[in-house]
């Protein structure tokens, strides 16, 4: 019999401004999933290659130069690369003790040094769920609303997650997005709302 996948949730804002047109903020990764899996050992052995193909070529080469990874470098020195950089709107798990909306706003705040409760957040949430050979995850994300597409002063440390945070217009954002078929979905979404609640 087959075991249940695990349910893993986690919570976002996806934050928008329509000044002077539509924008969506959004993060770049500083990593991708792959390499948070390799050297966080949270993968199956026979998984090690399909990720390692996943990674980019300078996340390999910070693996193949690190003595703490010596055994996985070993396994993945010469694998073909090709492994893409993540964007996607903020999100992350709950602490202990902490609701859904709690969650949200310190991701937000930890992750892009900007306060979502200084934005109008709407009544608004959308959901997107990624299945994996293992687990289902589902992200509720917030819409909210900001007067134009402020950022963090530049001397401001971001979240040790994020790289970087940009606004871009909804073009952009699919562009970026290229890769992720699911999280498209959820700006289209989030776009056709927009557009419905300004008419």
């Amino acid at each position: 019999m087959q075991s249940e996948k695990q349910i893993k949730r986690s919570y976002g804002i996806l934050a928008f401004t329509r000044s002077p047109e539509l924008k969506f903020l959004l993060g770049q990764r500083a990593h991708t999933y792959a390499f948070s899996d390799l050297t966080m050992k949270r993968f199956r052995k026979e998984d090690t290659r399909v990720l390692a193909e996943d990674l980019t070529l300078s996340e390999q080469s910070l693996i193949m130069s690190d003595s703490r990874y010596r055994r996985l470098s070993e396994t993945i020195k010469g694998i073909r690369v090709h492994g893409d950089v993540i964007w996607a709107p903020i999100r992350g798990r709950q602490n202990d003790g902490e609701d859904e909306m709690e969650c949200a706003y310190r991701e937000f705040r930890e992750e892009t040094k900007m306060d979502a409760r200084d934005m109008k957040v709407l009544d608004i949430s959308l959901e997107e769920e990624i299945e994996t050979e293992d687990a289902i995850f589902v992200c509720t994300y917030y819409l909210a609303e900001s007067d134009g597409d402020f950022l963090p002063m530049k001397k401001r440390r971001l979240g040790r997650e994020v790289r970087c945070v940009k606004w871009l217009t909804y073009e952009d954002a699919m562009k970026v997005l290229h890769n992720r078929e699911t999280t498209q979905d959820i700006l289209k979404e989030a776009k056709d709302i927009i557009e419905e609640i300004t008419e």
